[in-house]
């Protein structure tokens, strides 16, 4: 007999499948094991029994081994159908993940100095709200409202970008202020090292270098570009103002603090003052009053915590 078909017909016997017929055939042959040799055996029952037993003991060892391999195949093929599913799912959640985002911010006459997920610095200005990412992996994304001064740690292959107001600031490494009040008509944006370019949508306004300063007035979409002197203040926790207008001074003041203040003047004065911060906002009032003198003008006080420049 055929060794493919014994085993098929063996397999089949030790399930209980076979007919009568082959149940006999099989029985038989186990019987001739044993009887090869009948001087070998003199009890040749017993030798009968013991080879059939072998055999059976055999046979049932090949076919639990047969059962294994089958299913550790299967296992197999069903892990190698799922590896792709699994890289799928994995690369779907890499790239669909929600970014999260860490919102900063001041209060009136509060400073605050910490770090990006970069280790660029930030100096975070009075009444200021600052927005980034909370893993710079993909995008150095910041979005400023208010006064922030920053100093940006290179990485040529990823541009740090900054979204204040309708302006858009991109570096690679430098350091810079940008002043953009909501409630106020213009933006700066100071070079203290380094190159930026600001943008305002797809239009870009002006590439700055080291000490340059733009002028952004939202109401009429055009800038100027000027020479700062004072750049190289804006780094630390002080009140600069640079060739400001009285109103200028007014929205600087009525945002660092818990004043408003009001300005009725429509001269052309420039007013330039480097302060410290830590003066309460009635010494920095008196300060400047002492330079408005200078223009026929002063801050006076209308009501609590009201004043307007005349």
């Amino acid at each position: 007999m055929e060794t493919p078909k014994l085993k098929k017909i063996i397999s089949q016997y030790l399930d209980g499948k076979t007919s009568a017929e082959d149940s006999k055939l099989i029985e038989k042959w186990l019987d001739n094991l044993a009887g090869d040799n009948p001087a070998i055996h003199p009890n040749l029952d017993l030798a009968k029994i013991k080879a059939r037993q072998k055999f059976l003991n055999q046979i049932e060892q090949d076919s639990i081994s047969r059962t294994e391999k089958k299913k550790n195949n299967w296992a197999w093929k069903i892990a190698a159908g799922l590896i792709p599913f699994l890289m799928l799912s994995m690369a779907w959640l890499y790239f669909n993940q929600e970014e999260s985002w860490i919102e900063t911010s001041t209060t009136f006459g509060e400073f605050k100095e910490f770090y990006l997920p970069d280790s660029s610095r930030i100096l975070l200005k009075p009444n200021s709200t600052i927005k980034y990412l909370s893993s710079f992996d993909k995008n150095r994304l910041v979005e400023l409202e208010g006064n922030a001064f920053f100093d940006v740690r290179k990485n040529p292959k990823s541009p740090f970008l900054v979204h204040s107001g309708a302006l858009e600031i991109k570096v690679l490494g430098t350091s810079f202020d940008i002043l953009s009040f909501h409630d106020s008509d213009e933006s700066k944006v100071t070079v203290a090292t380094g190159l930026v370019a600001v943008s305002e949508g797809k239009r870009q306004l002006a590439l700055l270098r080291t000490s340059d300063q733009l002028t952004y007035n939202r109401q009429t979409q055009s800038f100027i570009t000027a020479t700062s002197s004072s750049f190289e203040d804006l780094q630390y926790k002080q009140l600069v103002f640079e060739d400001a207008s009285p109103k200028q001074i007014a929205e600087i003041l009525s945002n660092y603090y818990p004043i408003e203040i009001k300005c009725d003047l429509d001269k052309n004065i420039k007013i330039s003052a480097t302060l410290n911060s830590k003066l309460a906002y009635e010494a920095i009032i008196t300060a400047l009053n002492e330079l408005l003198k200078n223009h026929q003008s002063t801050i006076v006080k209308t009501g609590e915590n009201s004043y307007r420049i005349q």
